[in-house]
């Protein structure tokens, strides 16, 4: 990955691989967006995630974006309530 990216921004895809792996990601507030000319390594990088956590991931469209934030605000609402 050093060849695509630089050290900050590996970092950070590192750090976020990380808060998954550790369960911090549960407690926290962030989402990382990947963007950049073709050619780039967006879609490696998702692909190695993907194969790293098979079955724990879901893909949305920039189009759904509105819906599954509203979504992911009432559950966690809901989820404080109880």
């Amino acid at each position: 990955m050093s060849v695509l990216y630089s050290d900050e921004e590996r970092h950070k895809i590192e750090w976020s691989i990380g808060a998954i792996v550790n369960g911090d990601s549960k407690k926290l507030q962030k989402f990382c967006v990947l963007y950049g000319s073709a050619g780039t390594g967006k879609s490696t990088v998702l692909n190695i995630i993907q194969d790293l956590f098979e079955g724990y991931y879901e893909d949305y469209g920039m189009k759904e974006m509105p819906m599954v934030m509203k979504e992911l605000t009432e559950n966690n609402i809901q989820k404080s309530i109880k």
